[in-house]
């Protein structure tokens, strides 16, 4: 029995050697919000050459652009400004994957046998320590602390407000985090060396799939040798332009 191929995402196209993908921004925010979608097409340019994983890549930009077009439907912005105590933790782990990966690369490079480049460092991470330690015992959170934890919400797609309690709470709980990891590079600093924790991943839950999955799932069943084959896509394209990629509640069987 010829095994059927995995669903791919639709408007999944090669873009050089890499897999990119593309959807349609809603004709009703493109008239309404031009400022959030000034082309009619939001693009995914995976980093991937292997089709299946680019696939996995694509499903879940489409299902979270999906939710961005609601959002916007339903509060006039496509960011948000509630903020889950997983994707708070999921964003802080970035952080800290990131300030460490770049303190490693800079001590493994050689650039520190240059005395002005190592007096640098250590005063930049003086610095730091000073903000984490107020941030910490006072609660002050200095302007790099706010920028750092905007710029990091903001690349999540939340865009809370600076004097709410959320994100002053997402502050503060970045700045204990970060004094661990300015203990870690001061650690390296003694020559006591400790790994660069990994980069965190966004865990999976189950979700009822989208109806454009349920699409790719009905095509992929099809027959490709009979004439009707040919009319599938492009009219069931049609008819997820015009009900939106919204989650399918009843499994296919």
């Amino acid at each position: 029995m010829q095994q059927k191929e995995m669903a791919y995402p639709p408007g999944m196209e090669l873009h050089g050697s890499k897999w990119r993908i593309k959807k349609r921004v809603p004709l009703d925010l493109r008239k309404k919000y031009p400022q959030y979608y000034p082309s009619p097409f939001k693009y995914l340019y995976t980093n991937e050459s292997d089709k299946r994983k680019a696939a996995v890549e694509g499903w879940s930009w489409l299902s979270e652009l999906e939710a961005e077009f609601q959002r916007v439907r339903e509060t006039g912005s496509p960011y948000k400004i509630n903020l889950p105590d997983e994707d708070a933790e999921l964003i802080i782990r970035k952080v800290i994957h990131s300030r460490l990966n770049a303190d490693e690369e800079i001590r493994t490079s050689g650039e520190l046998t240059d005395e002005l480049m190592l007096a640098r460092l250590e005063e930049a991470q003086s610095e730091a320590k000073q903000q984490e330690q107020l941030a910490i015992s006072r609660g002050v959170l200095s302007q790099h602390i706010i920028d750092v934890a905007q710029e990091w919400l903001f690349a999540h797609g939340y865009d809370l407000p600076v004097e709410s309690p959320e994100f002053r709470q997402f502050a503060l709980r970045l700045s204990r985090r970060l004094s661990e990891a300015t203990r870690i590079a001061e650690s390296r600093h003694k020559g006591e060396w400790i790994d660069t924790p990994p980069l965190p991943e966004k865990s999976t839950v189950q979700k009822a799939p989208l109806l454009s999955e349920v699409v790719e799932h009905f095509i992929s069943k099809q027959r490709d040798d009979v004439p009707m084959y040919k009319k599938y896509r492009p009219a069931l394209g049609l008819f997820l332009e015009f009900t939106g990629d919204k989650p399918f509640r009843k499994p296919w069987t």
